[in-house]
């Protein structure tokens, strides 16, 4: 697949570019500079091929200087993996010394460029595209992101550019000489300040380019599951997903809130396609501070009502806080498969200088987060790599555990010694009775589907939430389910006059 980057200077529409492209919200679009930090990957599906698209921190100026580095670190890695680069300025503020430094550092990465005239809104405004000449590109596009004037014409420019490189035999390819197990080292000054960038292979598409396309293609038809981490901000969501892809990917860094994109990346774990979901830290509702931490936390809801398994990362020097509390009940709330993860275990001592037992701690977690005791409690170091496989080998017993189907006749032996070991409570003089119990599951089931057993029964007001926790508590008992939620849905038995009623509008539809 063709991959596409958007670079250039902070505040100049980049996101907004990336997301009109997509036809969807995923960048955070913000007035305020140097909002992106790390690189935000998609397919746009909007011309006649699809393609990987590329957002990246703006480069420069430096607005963020905590994270400058790593963000000019990040968006020369893009550039080096891109087959076409998207070089935005801004129209209206005309050629600045910054737009005419970067076009001397694109110009020797040797990649084909399109230079982007952004903030192009009005008629009025096209006159100031002709002073961009000056840098001296050959493709040149005027648009408006924000407005999306000008995008059908961008779209068609690429359309047309792949579809050259196609009949001329240039499908996409690594650069000559370039080897995919050694990491390509190039030297990037930018101002006043020179950074190494260390471009290892994509792990983005986790997939060996000498498999050629069709390795990608037989993976997008599997349903990959995605994998949310999420947590308050700095217990070390980054260094996490860092670690299980054995790369940089993610900027890391002490300061909290780091990261702001819900960031998507394709991995392969164990042999398993995945796609990991690096977010931005939830903080308490009283806390965030700027608009940007407020889009930052939407995009991280967003991302776990999207994902198929929350990792819930909780920070193992300190004890659980009413967010770590707040952010595990999201979880619960929305039924979703959950690991729990306690990090920075290489920090953890007893009081006496002993090593800490995981055990112990485990079921500290497990007491504190009751509502989910079925999660596994995994500690380990995101820095040093301790216990890393014990987090893989749990997530596949997780995914092994959602395969697991019931017969109907095992199920009902085994509801019915639940029934004659605890009988139901009864209320108001009825007592609740099971009729029949089958375990639902779709012909096709998607990975880490959650278990969910249908309960015919003569009335489903009879259920008492106490016997309710009982039967779950049974059947984790004979299976555990280990990190998946149970559901048990209820179908009552219809009384007389509905079951007339039922009748009647099947004969009157068969008139």
């Amino acid at each position: 697949m063709h991959r596409i980057a958007i670079v250039g200077r902070p505040n100049v529409g980049k996101s907004s570019l990336f997301n009109r492209l997509l036809g969807r919200r995923l960048s955070i679009v913000h007035d305020q500079p140097g909002v992106t930090r790390d690189r935000v990957i998609a397919v746009c599906e909007k011309g006649k091929m699809p393609f990987e698209l590329i957002d990246t921190g703006g480069i420069g100026d430096a607005p963020d200087p905590e994270f400058s580095q790593a963000t000019h670190a990040a968006a020369m890695i893009a550039i080096h993996q891109a087959d076409l680069l998207l070089f935005v300025v801004d129209g209206r503020a005309g050629i600045t010394p910054l737009d005419r430094e970067l076009a001397h550092q694109l110009r020797r990465s040797h990649r084909t460029l399109f230079l982007v005239v952004n903030k192009i809104d009005e008629r009025m405004h096209e006159p100031l595209v002709n002073d961009f000449y000056e840098l001296g590109f050959e493709k040149m596009l005027s648009l408006s992101a924000a407005h999306g004037l000008g995008l059908q014409s961008l779209i068609d420019a690429i359309d047309r550019h792949f579809e050259d490189k196609i009949i001329t035999g240039q499908s996409p390819k690594l650069n000559q000489g370039q080897n995919l197990e050694e990491p390509l080292f190039c030297n990037t000054n930018i101002g006043n300040e020179q950074y190494e960038v260390a471009q290892a292979h994509d792990t983005t598409l986790c997939l060996n380019e000498k498999e050629g396309s069709s390795r990608l293609i037989e993976l997008q038809k599997v349903a990959i599951p995605k994998l949310a981490i999420v947590g308050r901000p700095n217990v070390g969501k980054s260094s996490l997903l860092n670690k299980i892809l054995g790369q940089e990917r993610s900027i890391v860094s002490p300061i909290s809130g780091t990261t702001r994109d819900a960031i998507d990346i394709e991995c392969e774990l164990k042999g398993l396609p995945y796609l990991l979901v690096d977010t931005a830290g939830l903080r308490h509702r009283s806390k965030p501070d700027t608009s940007v931490e407020i889009f930052s936390a939407m995009r991280t809801q967003e991302a776990l009502r999207r994902a198929d398994v929350g990792v819930l990362v909780l920070d193992a020097t300190v004890e659980i806080t009413a967010q770590d509390k707040r952010i595990a009940g999201m979880l619960q709330e929305s039924y979703k498969p959950c690991l729990i993860v306690m990090n920075k275990w290489d920090l953890v001592h007893k009081e006496n200088g002993g090593r800490a037992s995981q055990g112990e701690h485990a079921e500290m977690i497990r007491r504190e987060l009751f509502f989910l005791d079925y999660a596994p409690v995994i500690c380990l170091s995101a820095k040093t790599g301790q216990e890393i496989g014990r987090f893989l080998s749990a997530l596949e017993e997780v995914r092994k555990m959602a395969e697991v189907r019931i017969t109907t006749g095992e199920l009902n032996r085994f509801f019915k010694a639940v029934w004659e070991h605890q009988p139901p409570p009864s209320r108001g003089g009825r007592r609740f009775k099971l009729l029949y119990a089958t375990q639902v599951a779709p012909d096709i089931r998607p990975p880490f589907h959650t278990p969910e057993f249908l309960l015919f029964v003569n009335d489903a007001k009879l259920m008492t939430d106490s016997y309710h926790k009982y039967l779950l508590h049974a059947i984790r008992s004979q299976w555990s389910f280990s990190g998946l939620p149970i559901r048990l849905r209820l179908q009552g038995r219809l009384s007389r006059a509905e079951q007339d009623k039922k009748e009647l509008g099947a004969i009157t539809n068969n008139r």
